[in-house]
């Protein structure tokens, strides 16, 4: 996990200034921008850096949740780390393909009108930044894992998050 977030400190400022410079021409854009593919054309770096943002995220979600799925198994000594590396990697990746498919056509057909979009695709910007908050949040866990504490339920069966600063 250490290798993914210290590789990926280049593309989190990378893609800040992408966002910046994404933001800035958007403001300068007129309300009606004219030919329509010839300006999408023009972004298709912003797509490139969403579908990377994205993979990104995606695998560091991954990695951070399949611990809560082997971790039990492997504390126990029921199989070995190796193991339970290879199956998480078979596993995981058929459900991200085999289910994937299927909430993408939710996504696509139930939850989000594209037509929306079709004419201001630069609002999509939006999404883009949610996704490097999300990458930064996991960053920001994985090196301050003495000061952040997730404990699944309390007694009361809530899920909380606690925040432990006694050892700062």
């Amino acid at each position: 996990m250490k290798l993914l977030f210290a590789s990926s400190s280049s593309l989190a400022l990378r893609t800040v200034i992408f966002i910046l410079l994404f933001i800035g021409l958007s403001q300068s854009l007129p309300d009606n921008i004219g030919d329509v593919s010839s300006f999408q054309v023009k972004y298709v770096w912003a797509l490139i850096t969403a579908f990377h943002l994205s993979f990104t995220f995606g695998f560091a979600m991954g990695s951070n949740e399949v611990s809560n799925a082997f971790a039990t198994s492997v504390g126990s000594g029921a199989i070995k780390l190796r193991t339970a590396y290879i199956l998480a990697t078979i596993i995981e990746s058929a459900g991200a393909i085999l289910l994937g498919y299927k909430v993408l056509q939710t996504l696509r057909f139930e939850v989000i009108d594209l037509e929306m979009y079709a004419e201001t695709p630069h609002e999509l910007l939006i999404g883009q930044i949610a996704i490097l908050g999300g990458i930064i949040w996991l960053k920001i866990l994985y090196k301050s894992q003495s000061n952040f504490m997730l404990r699944n339920v309390d007694d009361d069966g809530k899920f909380i998050l606690l925040t432990s600063l006694i050892n700062s």
